[in-house]
């Protein structure tokens, strides 16, 4: 399986998603990428890690606002925007495939995570 997405943040931009995987999992990884790259991040790394989880769980990647496809201008771009930014996602997540989530963040994406401190 593989879905693209435009989920439409607080901004009223679109975020450009991508779902993988395990349509029947009952578990969803969400990737946060890095400062400067995309949902696929540097040199694909979340590309072959989603791969290697695909049999057992779905994956969701997302660009940030101002960054891969996602609509919005870097020059905007801010913390507190990604959080509410990866607030958009978890939200949308839970309401779509609910079950447990887990996050897997990379560099800037895990200052992103854990501003954002969600619940659960």
């Amino acid at each position: 399986m593989q879905i693209l997405y435009q989920i439409k943040n607080n901004g009223d931009e679109e975020l450009d998603t991508l779902v993988e995987g395990n349509e029947n999992s009952h578990t969803t990884i969400i990737f946060v990428h890095g400062f400067g790259t995309q949902k696929d991040e540097s040199y694909g790394y979340f590309i072959d890690v989603a791969k290697a989880l695909h049999s057992n769980y779905r994956t969701v990647r997302f660009d940030f606002s101002g960054y891969g496809k996602s609509q919005g201008k870097q020059v905007d771009v801010n913390y507190k925007k990604h959080a509410e930014d990866l607030k958009i996602i978890l939200d949308w997540t839970k309401e779509k495939f609910g079950g447990k989530i887990y996050i897997i963040a990379q560099s800037m994406g895990c200052f992103v995570t854990a501003f954002l401190s969600p619940d659960g």
